[in-house]
């Protein structure tokens, strides 16, 4: 198993017939602004491939501020036909040894219902060792609980609101941030 960026004919590919099954409308930004965001080198499109073939995906919002990089996990998902062989669990630290500059990698999982999907995301995202923050954040309408996989350190509740606006800030007008961007605790 390797990562690799996507070409931007995989992405589209990704975006037309994975992620618009994997998540709901009101979790998926268009991919129009995904390639805005790849084009500004503020984002990355990254799939898990055996041999040619692709098993999962994973796209981040990617920042550096005050020499620092900050992650933030925007959509992951193993291929269905791939799912329940444990190629998750191996994908999610292989992401993060991509990434070895990076000082923080946070996770949004949606909160409004717990139902079974929504539960086994959370148990998943804990059983691979991160960390619940304790910050809650509601975008744009959809209430989410941040997680954080280690990397060099956890940081605690202001620390990472601080990261995740300025990881909004990067990616959204100053009108839409504050607009659709609210930290509930």
């Amino acid at each position: 198993m390797r990562i690799r960026p996507l070409y931007d004919a995989e992405i589209t590919a990704v975006y037309q017939n994975y992620l618009t099954a994997d998540f709901p409308d009101d979790e998926r930004k268009p991919l129009r602004m995904i390639r805005e965001a790849l084009a500004r080198d503020e984002y990355d499109c990254l799939g898990l491939f055996e041999g040619d073939v692709l098993r999962g995906y994973a796209f981040f919002v990617r920042i550096v501020h005050e020499q620092k990089q900050y992650l933030l996990l925007d959509y992951f998902a193993v291929l269905p036909e791939y799912r329940g062989l444990g190629l998750g669990s191996a994908f999610l630290p292989m992401l993060c040894a991509h990434f070895p500059a990076a000082e923080c990698l946070l996770i949004e999982i949606e909160e409004q219902a717990y139902t079974l999907p929504e539960l086994r995301r959370r148990s998943f995202y804990l059983n691979c060792g991160c960390a619940d923050t304790g910050v809650c954040v509601l975008v744009y309408g959809v209430r989410y609980r941040l997680l954080e996989y280690p990397k060099q350190s956890v940081h605690d509740a202001d620390d990472i609101r601080k990261i995740y606006a300025l990881l909004y800030r990067q990616v959204l007008q100053k009108e839409q941030f504050c607009t659709k961007i609210a930290f509930l605790s």
